[in-house]
């Protein structure tokens, strides 16, 4: 069967879902983005929609609100390689540049189409693992603490809750 999904069509599908869920919400005119906001639990982060019209690829950024500092980069990229060794879906980036870390998620869907429930999906699973290890990145760059121990704090809560 044909892929019948346009790239307007994932931008449409994605803003259906965002005005039946009540997020407010923006197109960017210079590409197939659309852009929010949402709130954590330990910081607000910026979500970036993206439809790659060429490969009928679904792209979703979360982006942390603070950029790393230039001289704790290099132990940032170490926390962010730990973190990703183990993730079963979706990984961490980070912009050796400027310090813009970002969680990235995506879907090739040819011959196939984006659903709501795909959409949830894509946007909890993403906001959880960026929650998550956001602390570890701030104590990190601002309070001095080694990626591994970061890791090992983070390990340690998350067994006590499971």
């Amino acid at each position: 069967m044909e892929n019948t999904n346009k790239p307007e069509d994932i931008l449409t599908t994605v803003e259906a879902y965002l005005v039946d869920n009540e997020w407010h919400f923006e197109k960017l005119d210079e590409m197939d983005v659309i852009q929010c906001g949402v709130k954590g639990e330990n910081a607000s982060f910026r979500l970036l929609f993206i439809a790659k019209e060429e490969k009928d690829l679904f792209i979703l950024y979360v982006i942390s609100p603070n950029n790393i500092p230039e001289n704790r980069r290099k132990d940032i990229a170490e926390y962010l390689t730990r973190i990703n060794y183990g993730l079963g879906v979706g990984n961490f980036e980070m912009d050796m540049d400027d310090g813009e870390v970002r969680y990235k998620i995506g879907i090739d869907i040819e011959g196939s189409y984006l659903s709501h429930v795909m959409i949830d999906n894509f946007i909890s699973g993403s906001i959880m693992a960026m929650d998550k290890y956001y602390p570890g990145m701030m104590s990190i760059s601002f309070a001095g603490i080694s990626p591994k121990e970061a890791i090992e704090t983070i390990k340690v809560d998350t067994q006590t809750v499971n």
